[in-house]
């Protein structure tokens, strides 16, 4: 029989509080979108093209801009394709070229960015550029009927496992945190973290505390994990996704028990099926698995001692990722 700690509510739920911690203060959502086709627009003898939108607690529009003549920008605007050119719309909160700010743009190919208010993504976007002599350049900036990508960048994790087990040489559960790096490959994701835990004994193998608490002793699990993103879905406030995965993971473990300290590993193989959100972000985008937001994985498997013996095992992982 499978006896999960009493502690285990308790860590979950300062684990999970953690990670939305760690989501508001970094902004609750970082993504970098990419349009799946070019966006290029030529006038007044100027090229641009959108590069990247960047989204977070603002939204940067980052543009190429290539003119065979120097520029000053004197004002940018963000609006819809039917209002007329440079006649108005959200003005910029900062704007900058080349990294640096200011508005005057050299002969030659530079980058411009410019900054605005969040807002959702629900029409047609362009950026109007009012250039000196009264000429305006107007390029395309999102569009509903292209797909945007979020760019896929290494991952940081912070995950808090808790798993239970049938008895295993004392062990009942393993429940803990861990720090790891990742990165998508299309569809897939590859994972690798490392923590530290607690490992979790049976009284009858280690006694209880004088408050009557089941034991614990240390235990340091490594883990290697693949994961397949398989549908995403739109909601009120948000994205989700369908997870399914595989995990393997290797934990020395060290218990207490009445004998005396018992040092081993177990080596784990789960299945896991799971779900994503991604706060805050619609529209005609893909791949939102890539962006900042928290995971609930549902692992599912066996855990094997030295010896051979196996030991049913079933839990949770709450995950906050964080792109870098």
């Amino acid at each position: 029989m499978i006896s999960i700690p009493f502690m285990s509510r308790a860590v979950l739920a300062k684990g999970a509080g953690i990670a939305l911690l760690l989501a508001c203060t970094t902004g609750c959502l970082r993504a970098e979108l990419r349009p799946t086709l070019p966006m290029l627009s030529h006038s007044e003898d100027v090229d641009t093209q959108l590069d990247a939108l960047n989204v977070g607690l603002k939204r940067e529009f980052g543009l190429r801009m290539t003119s065979p003549a120097p520029h000053r920008i004197r004002r940018v605007f963000l609006t819809v394709p039917g209002r007329l050119p440079c006649q108005g719309g959200l003005e910029p909160l900062a704007v900058s070229v080349d990294g640096l700010p200011g508005l005057t743009v050299a002969a030659g190919q530079h980058e411009v960015r410019a900054t605005f208010e969040r807002d959702d993504f629900s029409s047609d976007l362009v950026l109007d550029l009012d250039l000196d002599e009264g000429r305006c350049v107007r390029t395309a900036a999102y569009s509903t009927s292209l797909a945007f990508e979020a760019a896929s960048r290494t991952v940081i994790s912070v995950s808090l496992p808790v798993l239970a087990n049938t008895s295993l040489r004392g062990l009942s559960g393993i429940i803990g945190g861990q720090l790891g790096v990742g990165r998508w490959l299309g569809p897939v994701r590859l994972l690798g973290e490392v923590g530290v835990a607690g490992g979790y004994c049976r009284k009858e193998n280690c006694g209880a505390d004088d408050q009557g608490t089941t034991k614990a002793g240390l235990a340091i699990p490594l883990s290697l994990e693949t994961t397949y993103r398989a549908f995403q879905l739109d909601l009120p406030r948000g994205t989700s996704f369908g997870l399914v995965g595989l995990r393997y993971s290797y934990v020395p473990v060290r218990l207490p028990t009445l004998a005396g300290d018992d040092r081993f590993a177990v080596h784990g193989i789960h299945a896991e099926l799971g779900w994503g959100l991604v706060e805050s972000l619609q529209g005609n985008l893909r791949h939102l698995e890539r962006v900042e937001g928290i995971e609930l994985m549902l692992p599912v498997g066996v855990l094997v001692d030295p010896a051979g013996k196996a030991a049913f095992s079933a839990g949770m992982v709450v995950r906050f990722l964080i792109p870098i």
